[in-house]
Parts: C-alpha cells; structure tokens; sequence
C-alpha cells in the first residue's frame, strides 16, 4: 500500500473514531462504547499500517475531542488505557509464549490502572475515604481490588472485543478497505 493510501486509511479511520467520541461525549449516550470503537479504529491503523500511525492518530482523537467536548476524565481514560492499548496491543500479539504475552498485557494493564488512579488524584484531588466505610475495607485493599477488577478484567474483556471485531468485520472483508 503507497504511503498516499495509509495516511488516507488513518485519516478516515480517525476522523470516525473522533467523530463517535465527540457524539458520545456531547449526547452522554453510551460513551464506554464509544471509546470502544474509536480504539477499535486504532487498532486497525496499528494492525493494518503501522503503530506509529496509531499512535498518532491516539493523540490526534484526543485533541480533537478535548477541544470539542473538554471532560478531562474521559481524556485521561483514553489517553492512558482505550487509546495506547490498542495502538501497541499488535506489539504484545507478537509475542509467540502465550504466558509471557499474558503477562506482559496483564503488567501493562495494571500499570496504565495505577497512572490513571494517580493522575485522577493529582487533577480532581479525590478522596476514597467515603467507601471505606461501605464495604469496611483498607484504603490499601480497595486499591488492589479496583486495580484487579479494571485491569485484569475489563482489560482483557477489552483485548478480546479489539481481536474478535477486527477479524469477524475487517479481516474477512480484505477487499473492501478503506483507502483503497
């Protein structure tokens, strides 16, 4: 594919992906399954043309949407989980040992979970103190639970859905691509 042809593939690719994001940010109406497919049309950038392209295109959906629709905790959520991960997840499918590339996603997952929960602090100054006394748990352990539930869980969750949608949609479909 000419040069001419993958930027207009992760041109288009990131346009939708913007375009589902600021819908879902400006309607309120499903906005976890926007960002779903606005990381899906990462993905396809990383997978069919290059990472570099999709990391651009990362950073292009997330200055797009800031400027249309500024929710900063949306922001840092995909900035830091639902756009990277599907931007370098080819990087991890490349990894033949299925138990190393596991725990390579499972490590990557748990540390994008710790830097999102410290950034949120730093930015909005949140207190967890009020579920303490809910569920009579420890700071320390409501932390562990939350990072385990996100990361692991909704993560793979997450890992499945990028690979099941690219190869049942996409894939199958080699000739109708877009840019073509």
């Amino acid at each position: 594919m000419s040069k001419t042809n993958q930027l207009t593939q992760a041109s288009i690719l990131t346009a939708i992906g913007s375009l589902l994001f600021i819908l879902a940010n400006s309607l309120g109406i499903m906005p976890y399954l926007a960002i779903l497919f606005a990381g899906l049309c990462v993905y396809i950038i990383a997978k069919e043309i290059s990472i570099k392209y999709a990391l651009t295109s990362m950073m292009a959906i997330a200055v797009i949407v800031f400027m249309s629709v500024p929710n900063i905790s949306r922001l840092i959520t995909w900035s830091l989980r639902f756009g990277l991960y599907p931007a370098i997840k080819p990087l991890f499918d490349q990894i033949e040992n299925k138990n190393v590339r596991l725990l390579s996603k499972a490590i990557f997952l748990v540390v994008t979970s710790i830097l999102m929960m410290f950034v949120s602090i730093q930015l909005f100054g949140l207190n967890m103190s009020f579920a303490l006394p809910l569920f009579n748990l420890q700071g320390h352990q409501l932390l562990i639970g939350y990072l385990l539930i996100d990361s692991l869980v909704l993560g793979f969750v997450n890992d499945y859905w990028y690979g099941l949608m690219y190869q049942s949609t996409y894939k199958k479909r080699r000739g109708l691509k877009l840019g073509v």
